[in-house]
């Protein structure tokens, strides 16, 4: 299989050569027309033409900055600028929506910590725990009621 590539690549150099070495030669016909092409009729005079070889500048150097006016150069830079505030605006935005987003999910948990352990206490309370703890006991389910306020009324 590799020889029929190989083949097929050399037939088609090959058959494109005559292309690539060709001359352009011009001519003017019987009726007055102007005709191009390698092979002339033999009793008329040709011209042999030379392409013109076009060459274009990089991207980088044919840019929109170059081809305005100083008005319009000074709008553009205002947009750019406008439009790199809106997204530095955007990211700002997006870390302050995630630091948001941790602060609340830090503040569910300790809520959700400080409900359990005065469940906790209120369960000892009720289960007649350490009666001479009563007082600690209270103190500590005062403590908690006042720490779920803070994190569980956000």
């Amino acid at each position: 299989m590799d020889i029929r590539i190989i083949c097929y690549a050399l037939s088609l150099l090959l058959l494109s050569t005559p292309a690539i070495s060709s001359e352009i030669k011009r001519w003017i016909g019987e009726d007055g027309s102007v005709h191009f092409g390698d092979t002339p009729p033999h009793s008329t005079d040709t011209t042999l033409i030379t392409p013109a070889v076009i060459t274009t500048k990089p991207a980088s150097n044919n840019t929109l900055q170059n081809s305005l006016r100083p008005g319009e150069r000074r709008m553009l830079q205002q947009y750019e600028q406008r439009g790199r505030r809106l997204e530095k605006g955007k990211r700002e935005s997006v870390r302050n929506h995630k630091k948001r987003e941790q602060k609340i999910a830090q503040m569910e948990k300790k809520c959700h910590y400080h409900r359990q352990k005065m469940d906790d206490l209120k369960r000892k309370l009720r289960s007649g725990y350490i009666p001479s703890r009563k007082a600690s006991i209270l103190q500590g389910i005062d403590r908690h009621r006042s720490s779920i306020r803070r994190y569980c009324n956000h």
